[in-house]
């Protein structure tokens, strides 16, 4: 008898792979891991006094933004955390002033929509003195675009109230809320021309948006229960298409040190290589979320038990959640996901997903080694499909070394996953696995694949 339709629509939705955790769900769905680096964030903006500011980094679908979501649980009792995904609202090559210019529009909106859901504006908690169309004037962006940008983004925020006990908050621009407001972002950017703004002046817009975004945290704190200083959690920069786009989202790090409160951003690993951050590292420190480490190269081909019991947990959590039988994938069918994601959570999810469906397109009544196979080997082949000579013989050198090339290209297969960090032991690097032995299968002289 074949599974059961409502069974696998449960199934598939509980292990979407792009599905991610919000405040409504990280309870139930998040999984801790022994190196959380949320867990650690969160002592350290909740311990210090002075404002805490770094970069979360990862390999894309690693779960940064999963980290993300607990840390905004973690946080939402002392501090009113403000959860933005930069993602859909930067267009591709958006330098750090548009970044800022975004995020203060957001936080200008943010003010607003928390004050109309915690009644009348009272005296202590006036908006600024400049709205943000006034502003964006003044630093070189056309009003009319900014004031309907500004309406934009204040009808579409989120606020998600926390428990009346926990008196806390998450302020949430993502998702489709924040995918609508991306267009009017990108008219907003190109209507500024940097270039007919002289080097003083652009110094003074620097300066006059930094002192906005201050006084937009300022209000804010002043507007929550017992005066809660706000976080920023900004995500979304590892979702840059290129590293050029990257770079020019970093390019000026100096003006996020300028920020008077705790944030943090998240961000590809190749991140760290940009002579960009190198000059900011001090001030804005880096949290890795390391893969998952599955690979052990004293027992290939076997998925390293201590990651496996991460993966194992996290695919129980979301059988929970959607109220399936923990038996519905084989524990060894499990293994071999888990394995062949090479430690990303996204992977792992995207392998069970596919296997689901060529079960359900089978007709079978269960799901089988023969099913994971199918899905293994289309992911692989989409991989492949995007290999050339020079991108093999890369990722040969990377395989025999387990060190990463000082070159563009390895940046590039780095952020996109084809190259992939361990961390037991020494940092060390590594092909993707599902074409490790794709790769292992060309000798040190092969010009073409096979």
């Amino acid at each position: 008898m074949p599974l059961d339709d409502d069974l696998i629509t449960r199934a598939t939705q509980a292990f979407d792979p792009l599905g991610e955790l919000n405040e409504r769900n990280v309870e139930a769905l998040y999984t801790q891991r022994p190196d959380s680096p949320a867990r650690r964030a969160a002592r350290r903006i909740q311990r210090l006094q002075t404002p805490s500011r770094f970069v979360l980094v990862g390999a894309r679908g690693a779960g940064k933004t999963s980290e993300l979501a607990a840390l905004a649980h973690n946080l939402k009792r002392s501090h009113l955390v403000i959860f933005i995904d930069l993602a859909p609202l930067l267009p591709a090559r958006s330098d750090t002033f548009a970044l800022l210019t975004v995020l203060a529009l957001v936080l200008d909106a943010h003010l607003h929509s928390w004050l109309t859901a915690h009644g009348a504006v009272t005296r202590q908690a006036q908006p600024p003195q400049e709205p943000s169309a006034q502003l964006l004037s003044r630093i070189g962006y056309l009003v009319e675009q900014g004031g309907k940008l500004a309406q934009s983004l204040a009808a579409t925020l989120k606020l998600i109230p926390g428990d009346a006990a926990e008196s806390g908050a998450v302020l949430q621009l993502v998702g489709q809320a924040a995918q609508s407001a991306g267009p009017l972002v990108s008219t907003l950017l190109a209507s500024r021309d940097a270039e007919e703004r002289s080097p003083t002046k652009q110094q003074d817009d620097r300066r006059a948006l930094m002192e906005s975004i201050n006084r937009y945290l300022d209000q804010l704190q002043a507007t929550t229960p017992d005066k809660k200083p706000p976080v920023l959690l900004l995500d979304g920069l590892d979702r840059r298409p290129d590293l050029e786009s990257l770079e020019l989202a970093f390019k000026d790090l100096d003006l996020f040190t300028s920020l008077q409160t705790s944030f943090v951003l998240t961000g590809p690993i190749p991140l760290r290589h940009l002579p960009a951050y190198r000059r900011v590292a001090q001030d804005l420190p880096l949290e890795v979320l390391h893969n998952l480490q599955v690979y052990d190269p004293s027992h290939p081909g076997v998925c390293d038990p201590a990651a496996f019991q991460v993966f194992d947990a996290i695919y129980r959590a979301r059988c929970k959640s959607a109220a399936l039988p923990e038996d519905l994938i084989p524990p060894d069918l499990l293994q071999r996901a888990a394995l062949y994601s090479s430690g990303i959570v996204r992977d792992f999810l995207r392998f069970i997903t596919e296997a689901l469906f060529e079960a359900d397109l089978a007709g079978s009544d269960a799901i089988t080694h023969e099913h994971m196979d199918a899905a293994l080997k289309r992911q692989r082949h989409d991989l492949q499909a995007r290999l050339n000579d020079a991108r093999i013989q890369l990722l040969m050198a990377v395989l025999q070394r387990r060190t990463l090339p000082d070159n563009r290209e390895a940046d590039d297969l780095l952020m996109e996953n084809f190259i992939v960090c361990y961390a037991n032991g020494d940092a060390w690097f590594r092909p993707h696995e599902l074409i490790a032995a794709y790769i292992q299968t060309f000798e040190a002289g092969a010009k073409t694949p096979l």
